[in-house]
């Protein structure tokens, strides 16, 4: 289990256990301590890495032990029941295990991915071969790596292409142009969460950069902040689609032919659009996107949602259509759908209407249960200025319904708005809707 916030010391332990043949578990630095003791009952852990200023407690059956000098900023548990008598390194295979995560939990119980060195080495190829990455490429890391995005993509193909890391502790606003100019960084992967708030809090002078591309990933960018992003920072914005359960990356826009609101094409895996019952779709039909190739799994660790593989398809429950051209677009998760009064409709639409007003931050949108019509169209926001005035609500509220009004069917329109402080998201910025519920969103006024 490795612990480490981002940093030189993670990398060099990150590879330092891949080559070793180890499996990492990658967690957040901050996890709280019964979080990490319900890890580490779930799998037999050889060793705990965590920095010293965590507040995780020394985990039993672990014996912490003195370490070599250069990582003495690590706190360094080893298992009672290993025989120190015997190496424990061993040259991995193709088929040994490289990486234990959990799924992020967005849409129930975590689910345990396990990933080989065979199915890392299938999407690293596939995104140096997708971004043409070489060794003259330079890149900015600052989403965190216990997430996979960071490890593969960031992290992984960086170094597999001959490229350069620059890695900071996390994302800074202010750091991060600053950091892209002085370093000549050529591409960054991002989420949209840090594409919209880079954008909402642009430098007023002139950015001198060298990016090919800014990636991003990890939940759905609205093509309204795209096109504004790239007319803001003159930088080709490359949206793309991954999930752990693919080594990260599935889809992505080639770099000389973008589709704005496309998600882009497969690369290097086979994807298709089925039906309910698993029958492919035609082209620019909506349906569920499934997806197999040599970096895809074949079945989860812990057995849950094993019922999502078809035939060696991994059913994604993600809901999308792919165009002529192969280009997919993606519309929201199978279970996300909202029925209102027997119309369906997609809360990801919603939210990149909403997210194109000036004043919306971060928002999600929800079907809250109605006796009536099923489920209402249930919008929580979070504001730029975070505003609790009560007449400045009133008018933020009423821009929205104009707004909503004049871009949505009425049946999609927002029923129930709510003005809150934060969010439940992972560390990507991705809102776990399951969460809504019990989540203290600090909630400063609602109507409807």
């Amino acid at each position: 289990m490795l612990g480490l916030p981002n940093s030189y010391q993670f990398y060099i332990t990150y590879l330092a256990a891949l080559i070793t043949g180890l499996t990492i578990t990658a967690v957040d630095p901050q996890i709280p301590n019964n979080e990490a003791h319900q890890l580490l009952a779930k799998q037999t852990y050889a060793a705990v890495i965590f920095a010293d200023d965590t507040h995780f407690s020394t985990p039993e059956p672990h014996l912490r032990l003195s370490i070599n000098p250069e990582l003495a900023t690590s706190h360094y548990w080893q298992r009672q029941s290993i025989n120190h008598h015997q190496p424990t390194n061993c040259v991995p295979t193709e088929n040994s295990l490289a990486i234990y995560m959990y799924t992020s939990g967005t849409t129930g119980t975590p689910k345990a991915v396990g990933l080989t060195h065979a199915q890392l080495l299938a999407a690293i190829q596939n995104i140096i071969a997708g971004h043409q990455l070489t060794a003259a490429d330079r890149t900015y890391l600052c989403l965190p790596l216990f997430h996979i995005n960071a490890q593969v993509i960031s992290l992984l193909a960086t170094t597999v292409s001959g490229g350069q890391l620059v890695i900071a502790p996390k994302f800074s606003a202010s750091q991060f142009w600053a950091t892209v100019q002085t370093a000549q960084i050529t591409w960054v992967s991002l989420a949209p969460t840090i594409i919209n708030i880079l954008l909402k809090k642009a430098p007023q002078y002139a950015i001198n950069h060298h990016l090919r591309f800014i990636r991003s990933a990890s939940a759905p960018l609205a093509i309204t902040t795209a096109r504004q992003f790239e007319k803001t920072f003159q930088v080709p914005l490359i949206e793309s689609y991954g999930m752990t359960e693919a080594a990260s990356q599935i889809c992505a826009n080639p770099l000389q032919h973008r589709k704005l609101g496309s998600v882009g094409v497969p690369l290097g895996l086979d994807l298709k659009i089925v039906a309910a019952d698993h029958s492919t779709l035609p082209a620019n039909q909506m349906g569920e996107i499934a997806i197999r190739g040599a970096n895809v799994i074949t079945a989860y660790q812990n057995s849950l949602g094993n019922t999502d593989f078809d035939q060696g398809w991994l059913i994604t429950g993600d809901l999308g259509y792919q165009d002529s051209e192969g280009y997919v677009f993606i519309n929201g998760r199978q279970k996300d759908v909202i029925n209102r009064g027997g119309e369906k409709l997609s809360p990801t639409e919603v939210e990149n209407i909403l997210l194109a007003l000036p004043f919306v931050e971060q928002v999600c949108v929800t079907g809250q249960p109605d006796p009536i019509l099923g489920e209402r169209v249930s919008a929580y926001i979070i504001l730029t200025n975070h505003s609790t005035d009560a007449q400045q609500l009133e008018a933020y509220h009423q821009a929205i319904i104009e707004h909503c009004q004049h871009n949505l069917s009425r049946f999609k329109q927002p029923e129930i708005i709510h003005f809150v402080q934060a969010l439940p998201s992972g560390p990507t910025g991705k809102v776990k809707r399951h969460q809504l519920t019990d989540f203290n969103l600090q909630e400063v006024a609602h109507y409807g």
